[in-house]
């Protein structure tokens, strides 16, 4: 039903795409990025998604909290986390 995308394999995509999608996506990380490297993130991601849920790139909202204590079984090693919610609006019976 739900499938992995060949390109950004950690995106998921729903098996329709409705009349309006805007993904809403939050990488959450332990580690500290430059704004200019959270910028770079936030176009990847951007690029990534739109295409893939079928909007317009500037209905793609991204958050990326840097330098947050996060972790995978308690320890200090690098510790990404990407949190992605789609909403849709519209007709999904296509």
């Amino acid at each position: 039903m739900y499938q992995t995308n060949t390109i950004c394999p950690l995106v998921v995509t729903a098996p329709c795409v409705c009349a309006a999608t805007m993904p809403t996506v939050t990488v959450v990380t332990n580690v500290d990025l430059a704004k200019a490297d959270a910028i770079k993130l936030v176009g990847a991601v951007t690029d990534c998604l739109y295409p893939v849920v079928g909007c317009p790139a500037g209905y793609v909202h991204v958050h990326v909290l840097a330098g947050q204590p996060v972790s995978f079984g308690g320890g200090d090693c690098v510790t990404p986390c990407c949190h992605t919610r789609i909403v849709m609006a519209g007709d999904c019976s296509r």
